[in-house]
């Protein structure tokens, strides 16, 4: 069976496509690889039947296509219930010439489905005398030709005196998004028919545009519309999005690189310790002829999108150069053509919380020109409806979908043929979040937090098991599990602690809320004690180091999930985010749980993966993800969940560490974060096993 360029898929993963064989074409729909491809329409192909490409399958499993028949010139627009093979439901016909008064006089070769059950077609009318018009209809049961006999009006109407080529995509709510070229000059509309019916414009070469693609899409709520287009500064995919407070906006998602290229990608070298500049961005281009590809986007959250809402872009799209190579997954991205997601935030306003400042994420390579799949190389890539939030998870059980979750269709030329993919990109869980974290923190804040921290992941490189053990193990306990993001810098060190002091470790023996006592063992055997009285507020020890002036310590402490600590710190996170975090209160915002926790969360994972490039303990590794890398997980199974005692020079060393892979790895962390001293050893060690096995990497 050959199969054609084009692809839908819905929200548990089942892929309608059109595939061909020597008797004929058929509609075919896979629900799992091991399964295999089975016809829904006629069970026996003729050679006197095709199928459009451009068809699509719903959440309700109907399959909107269009058919065509060499008897009679004859086209059909057909819902097909792909649960029961061959049974369909016809919403309009066509025939050259007309055998019947109901018939059109042709239907455009493409259709469209809602999870509402109706079906968006455009049929050609060619009136005895005056011009000939096309109608976009959207309906579930058949339309007739003549206006009079059905029961909802058209959508829209586009006249033929001169050619048009138009393509629609239709949404639940009665929403119809009609792209057409003609004359010289492209529109995007978006029209909505139930209830009052109303049109809006999405965007048109006569208004700002230069060039527009020809296929956008919409999401399955009807509130989001993304398509290509140029407004003088390169091809760029866009979003039209309507908001909460009823405003619509043109977010541009990615491209628009000609003039001032952006770091969409990164960058493509580091900044160094070595006082060198970061290096050039990486970005996107859209070549011309992807101009009329499809564009796809998912609205997880449906509705109008509010801040803290996020929804997922697909597009074709070209890196100018490929990423840095990582020391363990190697290049994220070549210099390929392929097809990406992004997720794009509606950030809440640092002015105006309920105003929106949208963000979007790193491009993530779906697949790109000469990857390898199943021993197969990629050589070109297609696409149509190609995303879906997924209702399911990877092995079919239900699952409720993070923000953050997508599934992609596509086709692809091979070296051994066209091949048709399905993948799907589910992130981390406030499920298995409060399961690292421990159950003191709330099911609801683990919900508020999610997304962010699948966000993290992806722009801070945070993408392996290990990585992720290791980053949360650590986050959950500097923030007691995501429960306090504010530095207490009164407290006492608990009993069995170390503490360094003029390089020798001491141990916690005694310990209260105003002090504790120390001690470490001397050559005859005994111990040197010394008691640390805590007098108050400490804020003065931050003061007049890392960019902190006199009386600075109060403000620039340790804050956020990693407690962020000093001016430098801070302003090196608020460039990242974009956050102006040193002026008007902006510190605030690291610990910000309740109203603005990506703030903190984003920067904790940017200082984990980027921050100590340029810092003065740079000697303690690139990034702790190049020291997450390092873990054997499950080489100290039969150790106890305590931290064997070391000198501090043998801490530092690992060659001669009397520890393993788990133990050693969680020390450097901790020397990083604390700034080149190791602090309650034993109690990160249990938080890092606990991720580890949560994720996977352990069973004890």
């Amino acid at each position: 069976m050959s199969i054609e360029p084009v692809a839908s898929i819905n929200n548990v993963g089942r892929t309608a496509f059109v595939g061909s064989t020597s008797a004929g074409q058929s509609i075919h729909v896979v629900d799992t690889a091991a399964a295999g491809p089975r016809i829904i329409s006629f069970p026996n192909p003729s050679a006197t039947r095709t199928y459009g490409r451009e068809l699509q399958i719903n959440d309700s499993n109907r399959v909107a296509a269009i058919d065509t028949t060499t008897v009679g010139s004859a086209r059909l627009a057909r819902l097909w219930n792909s649960d029961t093979p061959g049974a369909n439901t016809i919403i309009a016909r066509s025939s050259i010439p007309r055998l019947m008064p109901s018939h059109f006089d042709d239907l455009g070769n493409f259709a469209s489905s809602t999870n509402d059950g109706r079906l968006a077609f455009a049929g050609l009318e060619v009136p005895a005398s005056g011009e000939a018009f096309w109608e976009v209809y959207l309906d579930d049961e058949l339309v007739d030709r003549r206006d009079a006999s059905n029961t909802v009006p058209e959508v829209a109407q586009i006249g033929d005196s001169t050619p048009a080529f138009f393509r629609v995509k239709a949404a639940d709510g009665g929403k119809v998004v009609v792209a057409n070229r003609q004359d010289g000059t492209t529109s995007i509309r978006l029209y909505s028919i139930d209830g009052a019916r109303s049109s809006v414009s999405i965007a048109s070469t006569g208004a700002g545009f230069t060039r527009l693609g020809i296929r956008p899409s919409i999401s399955d709520d009807g509130n989001i519309v993304v398509f290509t287009g140029d407004r003088g500064n390169g091809l760029g995919v866009f979003a039209s999005v309507q908001k909460s407070n009823g405003s619509r906006e043109l977010v541009l998602v990615a491209g628009e690189n000609a003039t001032t290229p952006r770091a969409e990608l990164g960058r493509d070298r580091p900044p160094g310790g070595d006082g060198q500049a970061q290096g050039q961005p990486i970005f996107f281009t859209i070549d011309t002829a992807d101009m009329d590809s499809s564009v796809s986007v998912t609205n997880p959250g449906g509705g109008p999108v509010a801040p803290g809402d996020s929804f997922i872009v697909s597009f074709l799209a070209t890196p100018s150069e490929a990423s840095l190579p990582d020391p363990v997954t190697g290049v994220t991205f070549t210099a390929n053509k392929g097809l990406w997601t992004t997720q794009v935030y509606a950030d809440p306003s640092v002015a105006n919380p309920n105003a929106i400042a949208f963000t979007t994420s790193v491009g993530v390579p779906v697949v790109q020109v000469g990857d390898v799949i199943g021993g197969l190389t990629i050589q070109t890539i297609s696409v149509s409806d190609a995303l879906a939030t997924p209702r399911v998870a990877a092995d079919g059980s239900a699952r409720v979908a993070e923000p953050s979750d997508h599934l992609v269709a596509f086709t692809a030329i091979t070296n051994g043929g066209t091949i048709l993919v399905r993948a799907g990109h589910y992130g981390m869980t406030a499920a298995e979040l409060r399961e690292i974290m421990g159950t003191n923190l709330a099911l609801a804040d683990a919900e508020r937090f999610i997304d962010a921290f699948n966000r993290t992941f992806l722009e801070s490189a945070i993408t392996t098991p290990k990585r992720q053990a290791a980053f949360l193990a650590t986050v959950g306990h500097e923030s007691a599990g995501l429960t306090d993001w504010t530095e207490n810098p009164t407290t006492t060190r608990p009993v069995g602690d170390t503490v360094v002091r003029n390089n020798v470790v001491w141990t916690v023996y005694e310990s209260d809320v105003t002090s504790y006592r120390i001690r470490r063992p001397l050559a005859n055997g005994t111990f040197a004690t010394k008691l640390i009285t805590v007098t108050g507020p400490n804020f003065e020890r931050y003061d007049n180091q890392q960019g902190n002036g006199p009386n600075e310590g109060r403000f620039y402490f340790g804050r956020g999930p990693l407690q962020i600590t000093f001016r430098n710190a801070y302003a090196a996170v608020g460039t990242f985010l974009g956050i102006n975090l040193t002026s008007n209160n902006g510190w605030e915002l690291l610990s910000d749980r309740a109203n603005r926790p990506d703030v903190g969360i984003r920067a904790s994972g940017w200082f984990w993966s980027s921050y100590k490039r340029s810092s003065s303990i740079a000697r303690w590794g690139v990034s702790l993800n190049a020291v997450a890398d390092g873990v054997a997980p499950t080489d100290d199974a039969a150790l106890p969940n305590t931290f064997v005692t070391a000198t501090t020079n043998a801490l530092k060393d690992q060659a001669i560490r009397p520890l393993n892979s788990v133990q050693a790895v969680n020390a450097k962390i901790a020397r990083v974060i604390q700034g080149g001293y190791e602090s309650h050893l034993d109690q990160r060690l249990i938080r890092f096993r606990r991720a580890l096995r949560s994720l996977g990497l352990r069973n004890n």
